[in-house]
């Protein structure tokens, strides 16, 4: 590492930078660029936690879904909702847009431009675009909601948010930064605009399993509560639980008293007796070959892919679970039918499965 003469100038005392050789140990990190953002949960997480996702999270959806189905055909209404979620996503970022003259002052040469047939591509991105021109045409006299290019993009956000409400993505945490402290607790977690003292679920995708959803303590930490877009958080409890590290993971949190059942059900699948066993996390290894090979490489990873398999599992076992008792006999009679079939196809040749399943299957049936 080479330092510039500048950072010798005017140093003195314990802060002068004698010259000559030093060893360093560096942790490299832009802290002061990290923004918060928005988490959704979906089902990757709730598959997890059934008492949660009826106490918790249905109740949510359903208001959701009311209060979509009674704005959607009307222009002024879903407009509005579309800049009330655009400002909500923004002010987590510390950034919200206004509605000051300087801000809008580009309004005319946009709205000419969409005039004539498109919404243009500037440095800004086209959402923040149709943002700023629905923020201005709301507060004005309603010019450009029946405009074709206007009307498809709204078209679109009912789609997405029936989409998310639907997956359960409509539930929402709050994601920052990971950067961790040997100053907090294996059950403590940093997180400056949260009150000290509060639990907070914290996760991070992708889910194994729920090993990976959590409750810790909120502790504040004087030289943590500047750094915006941050959570900081004990190392040892990021990697047992999470699997993360340090490099750019996001942690996604929020307080229990906003999903007081979901953060019931945590605490007890988190109990000794209810956990997953440990996952094994291996060294990484280092891509090799030529870059399209690494891009191919790094394309067909199946870390999402086997997250959703296990997902698949787990909504399996809650369904067989949470099945009506008048149903259960019905059920376990179509499983034992299945499995014959699977056990006769093994017989004939046209199967081919490890032994320990073909006896799980054998006594299933």
């Amino acid at each position: 590492m080479i330092l510039a003469t500048s950072s010798f100038k005017g140093r003195k005392g314990e802060t002068a930078i004698a010259p000559g050789e030093y060893n360093f140990t560096v942790g490299l990190g832009v802290k002061t660029l990290a923004e918060y953002g928005e988490h959704s949960l979906g089902t990757q997480i709730l598959v997890n936690y059934p008492r949660a996702v009826e106490a918790d999270v249905l109740p949510r959806l359903e208001m959701d879904a009311l209060i979509l189905t009674s704005i959607q055909s009307d222009p002024r209404k879903l407009a509005q909702r579309y800049v009330e979620t655009y400002e909500r996503r923004k002010a987590l970022l510390n950034s919200q847009e206004s509605s000051s003259a300087e801000d809008l002052a580009d309004f005319d040469t946009v709205f000419d431009q969409l005039m004539q047939g498109e919404i243009p591509e500037q440095h800004q991105q086209q959402d923040q675009l149709v943002y700023r021109l629905l923020k201005a045409d709301l507060e004005g006299h309603y010019q450009i909601l029946e405009h074709p290019k206007i009307i498809a993009e709204l078209q679109e956000f009912v789609r997405s948010e029936w989409v998310d409400i639907a997956t359960g993505r409509a539930i929402k945490f709050t994601a920052g930064l990971a950067q961790p402290s040997l100053k907090l607790g294996e059950n403590e977690i940093c997180v400056p605009f949260i009150p000290e003292g509060e639990e907070v679920i914290v996760t991070r995708s992708p889910l194994i399993n729920s090993n990976g959803v959590i409750v810790l303590t909120n502790r504040h930490l004087p030289e943590a509560m500047k750094l915006k877009g941050c959570v900081h958080i004990h190392p040892k409890t990021a990697m047992d639980n999470m699997q993360c590290d340090f490099d750019g993971d996001r942690l996604a949190f929020a307080p229990a008293k906003d999903f007081p059942t979901l953060a019931d059900e945590v605490k007890e699948y988190n109990l000794p007796e209810n956990r997953y066993p440990d996952v094994v996390k291996k060294a990484k290894v280092p891509y090799t070959g030529t870059f399209e090979e690494i891009a191919l490489s790094a394309m067909e990873n199946k870390i999402g892919i086997i997250a959703n398999e296990i997902q698949k599992n787990v909504a399996l076992q809650w369904e067989a679970q949470l099945i009506p008792k008048e149903e259960k006999f019905g059920y376990l009679k179509r499983i034992s039918v299945h499995m014959k079939e699977v056990a006769a196809r093994q017989d004939k040749g046209e199967l081919e499965l490890p032994e320990k399943v073909l006896q799980q299957a054998l006594v299933t049936s």
